[in-house]
């Protein structure tokens, strides 16, 4: 898994290849949307190459899909328990973002 270092407001992940840098930069950024729906203006996800940035952007909007449609998966159980939300508003959350 990937490693992350907070310096000034900014998390930065240091890890090998296939540790799961991608995954944890899309759980990390669906959680601040989720927090806060407005967030995504200011938030700079940067990853080093073309494929792990559509990767990300393809698993942050798919996993944003299975938010809003109510289905299970470990970024909602985790959102759950690291933001402390209800399944519900997380939903309801998700759904605004999409729209927006």
């Amino acid at each position: 898994m990937a490693d992350h270092i907070q310096l000034s407001g900014l998390t930065i992940y240091k890890a090998s290849a296939g540790s799961g840098k991608t995954f944890a930069l899309a759980r990390d950024y669906i959680g601040l949307v989720i927090q806060d729906p407005e967030a995504f203006r200011h938030i700079l996800a940067v990853t080093f190459t073309n494929r792990a940035t559509d990767e990300m952007k393809g698993r942050i909007l798919e996993e944003l899909h299975r938010l809003a449609s109510g289905v299970d998966s470990s970024i909602r159980q985790w959102i759950m328990d690291e933001r402390g939300l209800e399944s519900s508003e997380i939903s309801a959350r998700a759904r605004i973002i999409m729209d927006t």
